[in-house]
Formats: C-alpha cells, sequence, structure tokens
C-alpha cells in the first residue's frame, strides 16, 4: 500500500491511467478526487505505521527519509490524523522531521549496520558484509 508501485497500482486500477509517482502526487494536491483518495489512503497508512513503531520503541521524534517520502508533504493531514488516532495517549507527543535523502545518508547507515554486526558479533566467522 505504502510502496511507488503500490499506489500507482493503484491510481491506475481506479483511472485505466499510466502515470508516474510523481505526478499522482501533484494531482493529488491540486485535488484529483481519485489521486486524492489513493494518497490519503497511503497517507493514513504511513500514519499507522509510523505511530505502531514509535509505540513499541517509545520515540519522541521520528524523521521520514527516502525515496517515496513526499508523500508526507501531500497526504501531511491524514498522516497526522492517523498518527494522533493510533498513538497510545500515555505517550508522549510524536515529533515528525522530513529530511532529503541522498547516497551519503544512505552509505552512512550501511556502514552503521556493518559495525554494529561487528562489535555485537552477528556477523558469522569468515563472512564478509555485502
Amino acid at each position: 500500500m505504502l510502496t511507488i508501485p503500490a499506489i500507482c497500482s493503484q491510481f491506475a486500477a481506479s483511472t485505466g491511467e499510466q502515470l508516474p509517482y510523481a505526478a499522482i502526487l501533484d494531482l493529488a494536491a491540486e485535488g484529483h478526487p481519485v489521486a486524492g483518495a489513493v494518497v490519503e489512503a497511503a497517507g493514513q497508512s504511513l500514519g499507522l505505521l509510523v505511530a505502531a513503531v514509535a509505540n513499541l520503541t517509545m520515540v519522541e521524534l521520528v524523521i521520514l527519509s527516502g525515496e517515496g517520502m513526499d508523500l508526507a508533504d501531500v497526504a501531511g493531514t491524514a498522516l497526522q490524523d492517523a498518527i494522533a488516532y493510533h498513538r497510545d495517549p500515555e505517550a508522549s507527543p510524536l515529533r515528525l522531521s522530513r529530511r532529503p535523502s541522498d547516497f551519503a545518508q544512505w552509505a552512512r547507515g550501511a556502514a552503521a549496520v556493518v559495525i554494529q554486526r561487528i562489535i555485537l558479533g552477528t556477523l558469522h566467522e569468515g563472512a564478509t558484509p555485502h
């Protein structure tokens, strides 16, 4: 439901028109009824996911980054409403931060995973990280 191909497929199934993800977001922002419904549903699902993860980890800040996260801008109200509805009422308010992604962030994350695995001993002896 939240992948770029899933959003494009939902739009195409409803309209018979294949459009790129960015065009669907643009249409939703302009008030197109089908694009708006697809994007709003995806925003609600993202809000549910964010609230569930935040409830499990008890974090107060969630950073949204990566491919496809323009959804958070276009479906911001649906996202925030879903978080408010699903967030544990005993938990601290949740803050969202949107950050653009780039290769440097990806590389730092990949390096951190390798370092954690080596330090925590989760890499098998003789195995090399990929």
